[in-house]
């Protein structure tokens, strides 16, 4: 059986990524250290896993039906995309661009901020509680995501 190389760079992102957190954890945080496998850990790695080998695809995927607006609309070409050659559309593609990355930014996070508060109300909270269900919570802990609210903040 061949190994899955996606499942490979996960495994090994993941032993990274939680040797980096554990110092810092350890020399930053405050209050008693939790143990390394604290409740809720396996459910976590379940979590960061199904996240990138399945709700990414998937996301990506669907993030597939905006581009492919543009290519229809003529606003770009798939052979600029492919080239990364795409430079913007309109006014806003002629400012300078650190001051486009300001402006990306400001509006990322008003929009990320605001569908936070869209997910903790009425039918979108069983799609977010899934965050909010950690017992322990850690840097590990703080990636378990719903896959239908990962794919609308991405879409957002």
């Amino acid at each position: 059986m061949k190994s899955d190389p996606t499942f490979l760079r996960a495994l090994v992102a993941l032993l990274v990524v939680s040797a980096v957190f554990l110092v810092v954890e350890r020399l930053l945080g405050r209050g008693r250290p939790q143990p390394i496998l604290r409740r809720g850990w396996f459910t976590d790695v379940v979590y960061w896993f199904a996240t990138i080998l399945f709700t990414k695809p998937f996301v990506r995927l669907m993030l597939l039906l905006p581009v492919s607006l543009l290519i229809l609309a003529d606003v770009t070409s798939l052979d600029l995309l492919k080239l990364g050659e795409y430079r913007g559309y309109g006014p806003l593609s002629r400012q300078p661009l650190w001051l486009q990355a300001v402006q990306i930014y400001l509006l990322a996070d008003f929009i990320g901020y605001w569908t936070h508060r869209l997910f903790h109300t009425g039918r979108w909270w069983p799609f977010h509680a899934v965050h909010h269900s950690s017992e322990d919570l850690d840097w590990l802990g703080s990636l378990r995501v719903h896959p239908v609210n990962d794919l609308l903040n991405k879409l957002a």
